[in-house]
């Protein structure tokens, strides 16, 4: 004989993934890293949009990425909030992994695209010059393409391919919400290949510059060794910068991600938020440093647009200052009075 009782079922106690006061440290650096995020991209694009700059295909592909790394930094405040204010829901999770992997996945795009420009302009000069440089139409096609497939990919997970053996957590992030296989995809079309693609573009552009350097001081008649270094200098230089930014930035983010789907090892998970996804973060903030302060003529265009700015601010509070001062009538200096009694 069976017997009934009605136990209460006990209520699902939802404990933070990691410490609170980690998670506090954490979010106090990620908001500084978005604040330096916001400033960075929004001035590249103010300046590219202002001035003559966006009449060139390479700037097309830089607004690009400067939206990209601001949907990123704003994703990371969307994360932070939902986290001190006890947001613990499924469909917040989910809705929040995919739109920070489609804003980093047009992040990657992007700069996959400044470097397939770039090693145009360099491989082939005479047609960047006359055919694609100033005709912006295939820039903005393959922005268009970038971002569409980006929200695509991004979306993969709300078609089903997630793990339906969601455990609530307080901290919202990717294992919890992606499954193995599109862990390991993620990893190799958004870290791996692209990395390949990078080496490809800028070594093969990195050969072409010393080759040329080399013709130029073989045609200068100069033979030491000095002015062979120096006009090569600065390629070696931006291309350490380039491969370094992507591989110390996203390296340890997705390696280690990679590891803990392939290990299942818990331990993984305080490492990977902690540390990690803040150095992954940084890369939206370094992009404007590496993508666009970097490059000399991005630097010039800066310049006389600051310059321009500057004179119209200052134009502007001395007309408003000539503007008060008839309104009031005050055209000269203060006329002294004398009091009678």
């Amino acid at each position: 004989m069976s017997v009934i009782t009605n136990a209460t079922v006990p209520p699902i106690i939802v404990k933070p993934c990691i410490a609170d006061r980690e998670a506090t440290i954490i979010a106090c650096i990620v908001s500084v890293l978005t604040a330096i995020i916001f400033i960075g991209n929004i001035t590249v694009i103010v300046v590219i949009l202002r001035t003559q700059a966006k009449q060139h295909s390479g700037y097309i592909f830089t607004l690009s990425l400067a939206m990209a790394d601001i949907f990123v930094g704003f994703m990371c405040l969307v994360h932070i909030g939902l986290y001190f204010a006890d947001v613990i829901s499924t469909t917040w999770c989910l809705w929040e992994v995919v739109l920070f992997v489609s804003s980093c996945s047009a992040s990657v795009s992007s700069i996959l695209c400044i470097a397939f420009d770039r090693y145009l302009a360099i491989m082939k000069p005479i047609l960047y010059n006359t055919r694609i440089r100033e005709h912006t139409g295939y820039a903005k096609t393959a922005v268009a393409i970038v971002w569409i497939l980006s929200i695509a990919y991004g979306s993969l997970p709300l078609f089903g391919w997630r793990t339906f053996s969601f455990v609530p957590c307080k901290h919202c992030w990717f294992a919890t919400i992606l499954p193995r296989s599109f862990v390991i995809t993620l990893f190799a079309t958004q870290f791996i290949i692209p990395l390949c693609i990078l080496v490809f573009f800028y070594g093969s552009m990195l050969h072409v510059s010393m080759r040329q350097a080399n013709q130029i001081a073989d045609l200068a008649g100069s033979f030491s060794a000095p002015s062979r270094w120096e006009p090569r200098k600065r390629a070696v230089i931006t291309l350490s910068l380039i491969m370094g930014c992507f591989f110390v930035t996203w390296g340890p983010f997705f390696v280690t991600l990679f590891t803990h789907m392939i290990t299942e090892n818990p331990n993984f998970r305080v490492v990977l938020h902690s540390y990690f996804f803040i150095l992954a973060i940084s890369n939206s903030c370094l992009n404007p440093l590496v993508y666009a302060y970097w490059n000399r003529e991005f630097r010039r265009i800066f310049s006389q647009w600051f310059i321009q700015e500057g004179r119209k601010i200052r134009h502007s509070l001395t007309s408003r200052r000539r503007t008060i001062t008839f309104i009031s009538g005050d055209y000269g200096s203060p006329s002294k009075t004398t009091s009678t009694q």
